[in-house]
């Protein structure tokens, strides 16, 4: 059942991303899509929370270990993230970028396949914590990757006096920047709390440590890179273009990075 609503949601985030784009189309420019867009979003949200909910019935865990489980459960963050901004900016094109990214992590989960995955030795009451920080910061990543992309592309029309669908339909750019800088600032101190339960409830047996150093050496990684870009935009160091250069940079080698583990270190099926 929860891989059935897994496909429903991929389906539905879908049928928002089409809704979304309706204002990209000449014809139909001057119809706003704000609220069909989070009506039907919040739809696909919920179906897609159904089928985590689905899973953690059929195997009496929650759906924050193993890889298809644990992407599952990233691409709903993002979605919420995604559509909390939706609601609160009241524009729909945050959330048509963000699906792409959604589609994507829920893809490769129903590809990698839905199943048991053993819990790791001692993980003990604080590993769901640990887990949902994890991924709720490394999803804070994934907005300001989007909203970088979004500001890198209405800054070119910008600069090159193409004043068509991007500049009149893209958020401006002081609200993308705003929502890069609480994203990242936001999501840092969220990660640190992840990764910080990690090592203090970690089992430090030898066997133990040898068969998490990959995963919680990613896990540090990623905190040293968001931490790095959101001190450097809290303190003013880096703003606007080149901050949301950073960010796409950033989830870019985090990406790359976590395919290197999973491919070459033996992790097995975990992702957190």
């Amino acid at each position: 059942m929860y891989t059935e609503l897994h496909v429903l949601a991929l389906l539905l985030y879908g049928g928002t991303a089409a809704v979304a784009a309706v204002p990209f189309f000449p014809s139909r420019r001057q119809g706003g899509t704000q609220w069909p867009t989070l009506v039907v979003g919040i739809v696909a949200a919920t179906v897609h929370f159904a089928g985590l909910v689905s899973y953690a019935k059929a195997f009496g865990t929650l759906p924050l270990l193993g890889l298809a489980p644990a992407l599952a459960s990233l691409a709903f963050m993002i979605a919420l993230l995604a559509l909390a901004i939706a609601g609160v900016k009241r524009e729909s094109t945050i959330t048509l970028m963000t699906v792409p990214l959604v589609v994507g992590l829920i893809a490769i989960a129903l590809t990698v396949g839905f199943g048991e995955v053993e819990a790791p030795s001692r993980a003990g009451p604080w590993f769901p914590l640990h887990a949902a920080a994890s991924l709720l910061g490394i999803a804070a990543l994934g907005v300001a990757l989007v909203v970088s992309g979004l500001y890198i592309a209405q800054f070119r029309a910008l600069k090159g006096r193409k004043f068509g669908a991007i500049f009149q339909l893209f958020p401006p750019l002081e609200d993308l920047d705003r929502i890069n800088f609480v994203a990242l600032v936001s999501g840092f101190p969220v990660l640190t709390i992840g990764i910080g339960l990690a090592i203090a409830t970690m089992d430090r047996s030898p066997e133990a440590l040898a068969e998490r150093a990959p995963h919680l050496g990613w896990g540090i990684f990623a905190w040293v890179v968001l931490g790095a870009v959101a001190g450097a935009r809290a303190l003013g160091l880096v703003r606007a273009r080149r901050a949301a250069w950073i960010s796409i940079i950033g989830f870019v080698v985090l990406s790359i990075l976590f395919l290197f583990v999973r491919a070459f270190a033996g992790t097995g099926a975990r992702f957190l």
